[in-house]
């Protein structure tokens, strides 16, 4: 089994070199667990204890992330039959 702080580093390596610039949120248990959160912690990727509260994380972040980017305009759809617009 790998330990947490060795798969963080590994996250933080992998993140570097792929030049990321988007928010990561990882899912990290088990042995040495607490260390390589704090890694993570470190190198600003939100560590998330569960499944469950990892997902709350990534749905936190994508409404912040949504709320800064600018409302594309709709556009003009078709009329169905009955005459409403689809969306």
């Amino acid at each position: 089994i790998t330990r947490g702080d060795e798969v963080a580093k590994g996250i933080v390596v992998a993140r570097d070199s792929l030049h990321m610039r988007l928010p990561l949120v990882v899912r990290l248990s088990g042995t040495r667990e607490e260390e390589g959160r704090a890694i993570l912690r470190q190198q600003g990727i939100e560590p998330g204890a569960s499944a469950w509260e990892a997902a709350q994380k990534i749905v936190a972040l994508t409404r912040v992330e949504d709320s800064l980017l600018p409302t594309p305009a709709t556009p003009d759809l078709p009329a169905r039959r009955g005459g409403q617009a689809s969306r």
